[in-house]
């Protein structure tokens, strides 16, 4: 496991990436809560995937962890690409689509340590970002999926905090407690994200609309990523409310003033996803 300070800086340098208009936010709540980030390996005994928060102060996460945000990412994009290239008669070939679901599927349950099973063709490495002129659907992803890691890493920081305040759920408590929480972390995460985009926009004299793009098309990759590491088990449990509730939530919070291409890419996604998984959420879907 590391915990040195490289991972703290990588992680904070990360917070700002994404949230730059956080950076004094950012300050107060490390010294407030002292969040302390911890890489483990990518297989032991608590399983292949790790990404939680506990101990009062400790984020753990893998590398197979961040290597799904990336993935997932690219995964919603050849959603998005493979519908608005459907045929006049409405056929969708979602044939590579579920190739690359299957590349997720073993990425969760390869049993090599370092992870190195190989990507999808044309999906670069984690952390690559192929230039605009290059491929500029592959550097949206790989942007996008920066930022939903960053989503996900602030919602674990959210159960720290409600550990710290003695506001989180104990063993012993109702079902509803932890959702409670679960809603809570989701909440804190997108506030974070979105809260000051306008101040940033207007400091920086740039269109807030493009700004608030980025961060909405994140948060949405988050969700996805989030739909699919719980594949088939999209119920709440005694821990979660389901899944279509908690996307569902984060939209709510996003508002009405949703960026219509973010917008398209998350319907899209997820419009695919129902298409080759049974009962998969979509909270696109009216009723």
């Amino acid at each position: 496991m590391r915990k040195d300070i490289e991972v703290q800086e990588a992680v904070r340098q990360m917070f700002v990436g994404v949230a730059p208009e956080r950076a004094g936010d950012l300050q107060e709540l490390w010294d407030k809560y002292n969040p302390r980030f911890n890489i483990l390996p990518d297989m032991g005994p608590e399983g292949n995937f790790i990404f939680d928060a506990g101990a009062y102060v400790d984020v753990r996460f893998n590398h197979r962890a961040l290597r799904v945000f990336w993935l997932a990412s690219f995964i919603a994009w050849e959603a998005f690409r493979a519908v608005q290239e459907s045929d006049q008669n409405g056929s969708t070939n979602l044939v590579r689509f579920h190739e690359m679901l299957m590349s997720f599927k073993a990425l969760l349950e390869n049993q090599d340590e370092h992870v190195d099973l190989p990507l999808p063709d044309g999906v670069p490495d984690p952390g690559h970002f192929p230039a605009v002129d290059e491929s500029a659907d592959r550097r949206a992803a790989a942007e996008l999926a920066i930022f939903a890691a960053g989503w996900g890493l602030l919602h674990e920081v959210r159960h720290i905090k409600h550990q710290q305040d003695g506001t989180g759920a104990t063993p012993g408590d109702p079902p509803e407690k932890f959702w409670e929480e679960e809603f809570s972390c989701d909440e804190f995460a997108t506030e974070f994200l979105l809260g000051k985009i306008g101040e940033y926009a207007d400091s920086k004299n740039v269109n807030e609309a493009h700004v608030r793009q980025q961060s909405v098309g994140g948060i949405y990759m988050a969700l996805f990523a989030m739909t699919l590491l719980t594949s088939g088990k999209w119920e709440a449990c005694e821990t979660h409310p389901a899944v279509e509730d908690r996307i569902k939530a984060v939209m709510k919070r996003m508002g009405s003033n949703i960026d219509e291409n973010s917008f398209v890419l998350a319907h899209d996604a997820f419009s695919a996803l129902g298409a080759v998984q049974t009962g998969a959420p979509n909270p696109f879907l009216q009723g």
